[in-house]
């Protein structure tokens, strides 16, 4: 995650107006926002201080929302709040998949973690290092994985391919019987054309099913080489070098789920019935 990549200007004023300031005894205070509410109440005595207090702000927005120490803390607090949702959506994930698949996720994450303590890194600079996010990476690839293979199984487990086929037959011979160009003619067709491409799709999220299994296969072989190698030689750098490679090895696999993603909802979709009119306008 890039944040200093993602952070705008006016997300460092935002930061800086709203900054609050840890005094002895008195705890966190917003002492610019309580120098504006004096500049204020002053102003009711002379409206000098109205101008006053606004040249004070806008040189002390300008000022710390430009420093670049200033923006590293805005951006390490942004890391740490993103960093908690994370691990939040993950466990919500994990919670979800059935227990052949947490426990296989389980066992990824005992073998990064073996590899970090094979490569010499301590807890402390694991954390923020580059080989933890790498692995936190694969990780979190290895999740969505299984995600998509679960998906699948629970699609392909509510439509069945023969009874599909059986459909299409059905609507086949009644469009057969129907006259040329009749609404009903119309209807069916329409039916029809529906039914073949959720057969279409369901061939496709088959085929998906057999590529999730590789690409999860392969992670874990690659994560086990990986941790075999670090026990032996413990080098950093080596580490680097190879989950960079794994992971660049695996971005076909990113675009391959999201677009597994988008696949499995067009054919839930196709399957659900049209909505009430009224429903629709809302």
């Amino acid at each position: 995650m890039r944040l200093k990549d993602s952070l705008g200007f006016w997300d460092y004023v935002k930061a800086a107006f709203h900054l609050k300031v840890r005094l002895r005894a008195l705890g966190h205070l917003p002492l610019n926002k309580l120098l504006l509410g004096g500049f204020a109440i002053l102003a009711f005595g002379h409206p000098g201080f109205l101008f006053l207090g606004l040249a004070y702000e806008t040189a002390y927005l300008m000022g710390l929302s430009g420093s670049q120490r200033f923006q590293r803390l805005v951006q390490g607090r942004k890391y740490l709040a993103w960093k908690d949702g994370e691990a939040e959506r993950r466990q919500q994930a994990l919670q979800a998949l059935d227990d052949p698949a947490r426990l296989r996720h389980r066992h990824l994450e005992s073998l990064c973690a073996r590899i970090l303590a094979n490569s010499g890194l301590d807890s402390a600079r694991g954390l923020n290092s580059l080989q933890s996010e790498e692995l936190n990476q694969l990780q979190v690839i290895f999740l969505r994985l299984l995600q998509a293979q679960q998906a699948a199984t629970l699609l392909l487990g509510q439509v069945s391919e023969p009874g599909l086929r059986s459909e299409i037959t059905r609507t086949e011979e009644r469009l057969a019987r129907e006259p040329e160009n009749s609404a009903v003619q119309r209807s069916l067709s329409g039916t029809l054309e529906i039914q073949k491409r959720r057969l279409e799709n369901l061939k496709r999220i088959k085929e998906s099913q057999k590529v999730t299994e590789a690409e999860l296969d392969r992670i874990e072989k690659q994560v086990t080489l990986i941790s075999e190698e670090t026990a032996v030689g413990g080098d950093p750098e080596f580490l680097s070098q190879r989950l960079d490679g794994v992971i660049r090895s695996l971005d076909e696999a990113q675009k391959w789920i999201a677009d597994s993603s988008q696949l499995f909802a067009a054919i839930e979709g196709e399957a659900a019935p049209a909505p009430p009119r009224a429903a629709q306008k809302e």
